[in-house]
């Protein structure tokens, strides 16, 4: 080994050492850049080809730069909705420009936003590439099923763009309904009064469901009551009396008395049906009023009209095809057992053209579990709301007015499990009755009126969802993660980005979460891979290294120098 080869020894350590320092410095230069992969300098020696004749073979170093591109950074939380970080080996797919046909570019700094053409683009002006989403929320056709190549993967790209998302009105065609119906609840019970208005004579009489009831001055028996000294003692007696009778004619009511001189007739519905108990009076001193039978279709006998009050009910919102939104009221009566009376009315009434208001009428029953077994076919079958205002265009609208036809999801009615041969189970997914309280689980109505666009926000399953000021969300793109098989092939370039190469192999796109691909955070940025203590360490070490490299270079230079001088 000469003078010469230590020269050279010693200046390949000082490149060597230099190229770490250079790349601990990036790396610290970048400790706070989102999505930033530090780079690694390893040292390789040199030997000049032993085999070779000569006797001056020397030794030395080489470095060389990787990016560790694969060691994931940190995650942390942020405030805004379109930062999204990568949990996994996945990269964004991004372009330069919103040129279409310009090359992709690979990126794990997910610091996005809407530029002033509503196109989502990050920090360093690259911009989200995503696949286009379908108003009910479906990927293109040839990606749906999850077998595609990467052609068509990429010919479904698309800008990010979320300028022209605001919300059109749609109309309401189908209502979900899953609620529970209290079974405790006591059946209606039909009431009639006899008004008297004044205390009858001896031999007036009464008749209820056919029995003929006699007053009497005294001594009354069998179908028979004592007229008091007053109105309200002669009422009470005849209270009395027909609560005592065992008359089967008699008995499947029960009598009280109000106001002391109307005599109440409330009718036991599980006696089965009140259609032939009637009221009448042979005195003008007494006038009756027959039993209130429930009769969806006779407004004087219907929820509808308010005639009868409802057990239970809930309003729903429908929205017609200019966004305008009517309230139906959905009203529940039970009228045997485990039979319910469903009625749907406008509110108010004036907003159908159907009289009265009702809008469509039937049964709902439950078998002894609680589960549905049917559905009327008139609440089973879609339903025309018959609005006032169709045909007529509204303000601010080019579009006339037409009636929705609505489909009202009760649940999967059926038989009870377990029965022999049964083809549909009845379920409890929808209507069910229960020994419990009213309750709502929900009550949806798949119509809106239109809407701005209010704000974006990306999910954790990497989808974008658009947020408007109407209530309803949209989501509008999916947005894939390229995987590589080898990403640390790839070529660095600037903005925390890279180019495809040969070295990085095998490229697909895939949702997130699919194929390990990783995992989209949303409201979430990964921060940069590299720890700052041990760069502060290391650069001090490649001082040192770079500074006992100078050393060799000086003795080599203060020896060669002696020699030198032995020559004058």
């Amino acid at each position: 080994m000469t003078l010469n080869s230590t020269f050279s020894i010693g200046v390949s350590g000082l490149l060597a050492q230099s190229t770490k320092i250079s790349s601990i410095s990036d790396n610290i230069a970048n400790v706070n850049t989102v999505g930033y992969k530090g780079f690694t300098t390893d040292f390789l020696s040199l030997v000049q080809d032993s085999s070779a004749q000569v006797s001056d073979y020397y030794y030395g170093a080489r470095s060389t730069t990787r990016q560790n591109t694969t060691i994931q950074g940190e995650i942390s939380g942020s405030d805004r909705g379109t930062d999204i970080a990568i949990n996994g080996d996945g990269f964004f797919i991004v372009t330069p420009d919103t040129v279409a046909g310009s090359s992709f570019m690979y990126t794990r700094a997910g610091t996005f936003s809407p530029d002033m053409d509503g196109n989502l683009r990050n920090s360093a002006g690259f911009y989200l590439q995503g696949w286009p989403l379908d108003s009910m929320g479906n990927l293109p056709g040839a990606l749906q099923g999850g077998s595609y190549d990467i052609g068509t993967a990429i010919s479904n790209l698309e800008l990010v763009n979320i300028a022209t998302s605001d919300s059109t009105s749609v109309p309401t065609g189908s209502v979900a309904v899953r609620a529970n119906l209290d079974a405790d609840q006591t059946l209606y019970n039909p009431t009639g009064q006899i008004a008297f208005a004044a205390n009858p004579t001896a031999g007036d009489t009464i008749t209820i469901n056919g029995i003929t009831w006699t007053f009497v001055a005294s001594g009354a028996t069998g179908n028979q009551t004592n007229i008091g000294s007053s109105l309200d003692v002669t009422v009470r007696n005849l209270v009395d009396n027909l609560n005592a009778s065992t008359n089967a004619a008699i008995t499947p009511a029960s009598y009280s008395t109000t106001l002391g001189n109307n005599l109440k007739v409330v009718y036991d519905s599980m006696n089965g049906s009140a259609a032939t108990f009637t009221l009448a009076s042979s005195s003008i001193n007494a006038t009756p009023t027959q039993l209130l039978l429930y009769d969806p279709a006779v407004a004087a006998n219907n929820m509808t009209s308010g005639a009868i009050q409802s057990h239970f009910n809930r309003s729903v919102d429908i929205i017609d095809n200019n966004g305008i939104k009517h309230t139906a009221n959905i009203n529940f009566l039970k009228t045997a057992v485990n039979t319910w009376a469903v009625e749907l009315s406008a509110i108010p009434a004036t907003d159908i053209t159907t009289a009265g208001g009702q809008i469509a009428s039937g049964t709902l029953t439950f078998n002894g579990e609680g589960s549905l077994a049917s559905i009327s076919s008139s609440l089973s079958a879609p339903i025309t709301f018959p609005w006032t205002s169709t045909g007529t265009t509204p303000a601010n609208s080019t579009t006339a007015t037409t009636n929705n036809t609505v489909t009202f999801n009760w649940g999967t009615a059926g038989q009870i499990f377990g029965t022999p041969g049964a083809t549909v189970i009845g379920r409890a997914d929808g209507m069910r009755q229960l020994a419990a309280n009213y309750i709502v689980d929900s009550l949806n109505q798949d119509g809106h009126a239109a809407g701005s666009l209010q704000r974006v926000e990306v999910s954790d399953d990497g989808i974008v969802k658009a947020f408007y000021n109407n209530g309803v969300s949209q989501s509008i793109y999916s947005i894939p993660l390229a995987k590589f098989n080898n990403p640390d092939g790839l070529n660095n370039i600037s903005g925390t980005a890279y180019l495809n190469s040969d070295d990085a192999g095998i490229i697909n796109y895939f949702a997130s979460g699919q194929s390990g691909v990783g995992d989209i955070l949303s409201s979430s940025l990964e921060n940069s891979n590299v720890e700052l203590s041990s760069q502060l360490t290391d650069i001090i070490i490649a001082q040192r290294a770079y500074q006992s490299n100078t050393k060799t270079v000086t003795t080599a230079d203060d020896m060669l120098q002696t020699v030198t001088e032995m020559l004058r």
